[in-house]
Parts: structure tokens; sequence; C-alpha cells
């Protein structure tokens, strides 16, 4: 009997198409590029080549990249058996610096390899690269105080540069360079000022430096701070978390006002019925504790104004965040 069903699932497997046993097979020949070195600014061009390993057609279906690469198939998009393709990649160097991965999916009919990525690695050295490129002035600045910071403009290739100008869309920063020269590199150490007479509000720009450099002809450095005012909270805001619908929840910072100066709060303002606000005196500074109770499901939003006796300074709104959970 056993035998009998031997013969017989034998015979039912000679008789199915060959097509059944028939697949496609990608098979790349490096799926992984490494070009090394190159400046920044260049285009890094390389070709992937595969080729159809299996007994059946190869279709090519789609061909997608991460960002700041592109690529597509250079070849035919049905790969017959033995025979070979070509899928090109470019990756554009302009604005990167240091090391890279950019990757490239591939996807065909292969049952075993229906997405396949390939790699694109390496150092991009920017002519001229500055260190940092973004200045954090504070969340907290004080009113007809000045923030200076710093940074450097400089290159580590055997070349000079000049910066021409620099031109900055937020006039209340300014910024100042003072050229540097050290073993294995050169440029400018830059002062970045926002000013004492700035107001208080969001200061969020960039300042443009134009170079004399033809195949670099400009960095760009961007900044944030904000200015809140003669009156510091610290922290900056009053964050809840998660806290439940059952709970009864207090959290509090420091207001602290201009350097041997006292001041008094005339009004205050909560964003919710169910926050309550304390004030406690502590020498010429004030303890905030703001109290959630009661609070109803959801998210918790909203800004605690103070407004104080402080000649021209703007009412202080400061954040409130928070969640209750049922």
């Amino acid at each position: 009997m056993q035998l009998k069903v031997f013969v017989l699932v034998s015979a039912v497997i000679l008789l199915l198409p060959e097509a059944a046993f028939c697949k496609p097979k990608i098979n790349f020949t490096d799926p992984a590029y490494n070009f090394g070195e190159v400046l920044a600014g260049k285009s890094v061009v390389h070709e992937f080549k595969f080729k159809n390993t299996g007994d059946a057609d190869l279709v090519i279906q789609e061909v997608t990249t991460s960002c700041g690469c592109t690529a597509a198939l250079a070849s035919e998009g049905t790969i017959k058996p033995g025979m070979s393709g070509v899928i090109k990649a470019s990756f554009d160097t302009a604005g990167r610096r240091s090391f890279q991965t950019k990757t490239v999916t591939v996807k065909s009919n292969d049952p075993d390899h229906l997405s396949m990525s390939l790699k694109i690695e390496g150092r991009v050295v920017p002519i001229v690269d500055i260190d940092p490129n973004f200045i954090n002035f504070g969340s907290n600045v004080r009113s007809g105080e000045s923030v200076v910071k710093s940074t450097r403009v400089f290159t580590s290739l055997k070349r000079s540069f000049k910066i021409l100008n620099m031109d900055s869309n937020v006039p209340e920063v300014t910024c100042q360079p003072n050229a540097y020269e050290k073993e294995g590199e050169s440029g400018y150490e830059i002062t970045v000022t926002l000013s004492q007479e700035a107001k208080p509000g969001d200061y969020s720009g960039k300042v443009t430096m134009r170079l004399d450099d033809k195949e670099m002809e400009f960095v760009e450095l961007h900044f944030y701070g904000k200015v809140l005012g003669a009156v510091i909270p610290t922290p900056s805001y009053f964050v809840f978390g998660r806290i439940k619908t059952t709970e009864t929840v207090t959290k509090e910072l420091t207001l602290s006002g201009p350097q041997g100066k006292s001041f008094k709060i005339l009004s205050s303002k909560v964003p919710e019925k169910f926050l309550r606000l304390d004030v406690e005196e502590q020498g010429q500074k004030k303890i905030l504790k703001l109290t959630a109770e009661g609070a109803p499901e959801g998210r918790m939003r909203g800004n605690v104004v103070i407004e104080t006796d402080i000649p021209g300074d703007p009412p202080l709104e400061i954040p409130v965040y928070g969640r209750v959970m049922d």
C-alpha cells in the first residue's frame, strides 16, 4: 500500500508544469558601496550590477531611495534567466557633512527577496565648515540683557577663504568675525550676539555668510532665542506629565526679577477652572505653586499669565503641559 502511494505521488510531480518549479533570483555583485571621502557639493554616482541566477524571468517592480539619493533602473525591467541588469544611483552631497549612509530599495518578483536594500556610504568633507551651525541663546533671556555665543567658520583643507559679508535676517542678532590660523585649520571665530535691545518675543532666524570660494559660496548659521522680559521663571514651564482625574497634583517654579530689585505680582490668570495658583514670597523671589484638582480627562494646555509692577514689562506667559487620564 505504501509503495502504491509513493508511485502515485511521483507520477503527479512528473506531470506538473515546469513553471511550478521555476523562480527568478536576484543576485547583486555587491549590495554596498563605500565612496570613501568626497568634497561637499560633489555628486557620487554608482552602478549596482545584478544578475538573474534563477530559471524564470526576473521583473524589477520598483526602485525607491532614502532622502538625498536618487536611483533608477538603467537596464530592462524584465531580466531573462542568466542575464544581467544595472541600478544606477546618484547621491548629491551638497549641504551634507560627516559620515553619510543612503539606501536604495529594490522590489522584484523574486519570492525569496521581494525587497532588497542597497547601501551608499562614505564621508562628506565640507570645503568650508561651520561648527556649531546652530546657536541657542536660550528660552528665558531677560529683557535688557545681551547674550553672546560663538562659532567657527573654517576649512581643514589646504586652501584659504574670506568672508565677504554676513547677513542676519533678525536685526537684533549680529556677528563679528576674527580670523585665525592653526595647524591643519584656518578660518574665523565668530562672535554671535543677541542684543540687549531685543524686546520680549521669539528670535528665530539665520545668518548667511557669503564667501569668496567659488566651490562654496556661502554657509548658514541658524539661531533661536526667546526674550521673556525682566521677570524670569525657572523652570520655564509647568509640566504635570500624566496624572489621574482623581489626583491632586502641585507643580512649582520660581520667579526672579532684575538683580537686586524686588517686584510685585499685580494679577494672575490660570487657563482652566480646575487649576489654582498660590504665590509665596521668598526674599526678592516669588514661588508659584500651580495645583490641579478634579481635572477632566484629556490634554492640559494653556498659559498662566502673570502681570507685575515693573514698568514697561509685558505680561509673562508660562506654558502649562500635562495629560489627565481616567
